[in-house]
């Protein structure tokens, strides 16, 4: 019955597969702001890009304070 329980209690792998999922958002923010910060290099507008830099900033600080 105990072994039932203890295999039940999958609390801790679904907290760190949440904390995994977190970070690959993290990852994935950053590969778009570095995506844009080399469109801004190019010399695109920034006007153009703002809004979607600030969507992924947002993102990627939204996912850091949960896994912090």
């Amino acid at each position: 019955m105990i072994d039932l329980l203890l295999e039940g209690d999958d609390s801790s792998a679904r907290r760190n597969e949440h904390v995994a999922q977190l970070r690959d958002r993290v990852a994935a923010a950053d590969v778009v702001m570095g995506r844009l910060q080399r469109a801004l290099d190019a010399g695109w507008d920034p006007g153009a890009l703002r809004e979607q830099y600030n969507a992924a900033v947002a993102k990627k600080r939204a996912a850091e304070t949960v896994v912090t």
